[in-house]
């Protein structure tokens, strides 16, 4: 099996980039990061039209950002190699109008991310889509640590009120709220990924993320709202998430305790609703956040789902599923005892 991403800026990728590996490590894969083709309107429709080599044995898996990246994709030479199947992830599938049209006829597997999304999707591709949700190694890079030095820790794009840190923190300072700004960035992929979890998310009580439309980025649709890997991570590290929710993606992590919804965007009074809530805290958010996590938002659910549409032996993926269910169980056992 072959794993497909195309080179670009990768900040804000590392989870991604984590699941990938799952995937080449549970799989029996090999990921690889290919360069872009040049924009070419004829390339593309040479790439739509050309026929599909199905004699080969292997099987391709392609991990866009969004729509956008699907005909590049298709320009590739790994695209045009024999495969028996080829399967494409769009990450940023709520991008429904820059999907182009015909070109997915030649996929054998259609995953989208957003759950809202979904009549659009099994309308338009039938049994070939299938939902593979934004997740979280809640089982490996999770934690449940009851000890936390940060109240709240900004992370990622932020509205523009709360883009000063150092404001951020001066205002936080006169609540005595122990806030932290962006994290220094690492390596992106495995590096990025453990150092966010286990040094700066396990360590605080609110994780700051809000919904991309109360931001001024240009990158982010201008409508529909979605959670990223900020939130599941969060709370796989038992920190619940702050900030004006992105409502229309929210159900799958909507259980008690894991946002603290603002409603607006002001600085102040935001801070000092989070000051509120951090002098409630108890470990037990924590727990039930990382548990919640476990049962909800580990990735080795969705690659079940992911497994179950594919030719590939499933041995290692069940294992792991073995010791996702033990770890619930042993936690469960915890709590109620």
């Amino acid at each position: 099996m072959d794993i497909y991403f195309l080179e670009d800026e990768t900040v804000g990728w590392s989870t991604i980039f984590h699941v990938m590996e799952m995937i080449e490590r549970l799989f029996g894969g090999h990921v690889e990061t290919i360069r872009s083709p040049r924009k070419s309107l004829v390339g593309r429709a040479i790439a739509r039209n050309r026929p599909v080599d199905r004699r080969g044995s292997s099987i391709a898996l392609f991990v866009a950002r969004g729509p956008h990246e699907v005909g590049r994709f298709m320009q590739t030479e790994a695209f045009a190699k024999s495969r028996k199947f080829r399967a494409i992830w769009l990450i940023d599938s709520f991008w429904t109008e820059m999907l182009p049209k015909g070109s997915l006829r030649q996929f054998d597997l259609i995953c989208y991310t957003q759950a809202f999304e979904r009549d659009f999707y099994e309308t338009r591709f039938g049994e070939r889509a299938l939902l593979m949700s934004i997740g979280t190694d809640a089982l490996d890079l999770g934690r449940l640590g009851t000890e936390r030095t940060i109240d709240l820790l900004r992370v990622g794009r932020q509205p523009s009120a709360w883009e000063d840190d150092a404001a951020s923190a001066m205002v936080a300072n006169e609540l005595d709220l122990r806030f932290h700004g962006r994290p220094p960035y690492l390596e992106v992929g495995r590096p990025l990924q453990v150092d966010l979890m286990e040094n700066w998310f396990s360590k605080s009580k609110f994780v700051l993320a809000q919904t991309n439309l109360v931001d001024d980025s240009r990158y982010t649709h201008p409508s529909k709202s979605y959670i990223t890997g900020r939130w599941t991570d969060a709370l796989a590290c038992g920190a619940s998430v702050a900030g004006v929710a992105p409502e229309d993606d929210i159900a799958m992590i909507d259980w008690p305790g894991a946002l603290l919804r603002f409603p607006k965007v002001d600085l102040r009074e935001n801070l000092a609703q989070v000051a509120d809530a951090a002098r409630a805290w108890s470990p037990e958010q924590a727990k039930a956040n990382h548990l919640a996590s476990l049962r909800h938002l580990d990735w080795r659910w969705r690659l079940r789902d992911l497994a179950d549409r594919l030719p590939v032996d499933t041995s290692a993926l069940d294992a792991e599923l073995d010791r996702l269910k033990a770890r619930i169980r042993e936690l469960e056992d915890v709590r109620a005892g």
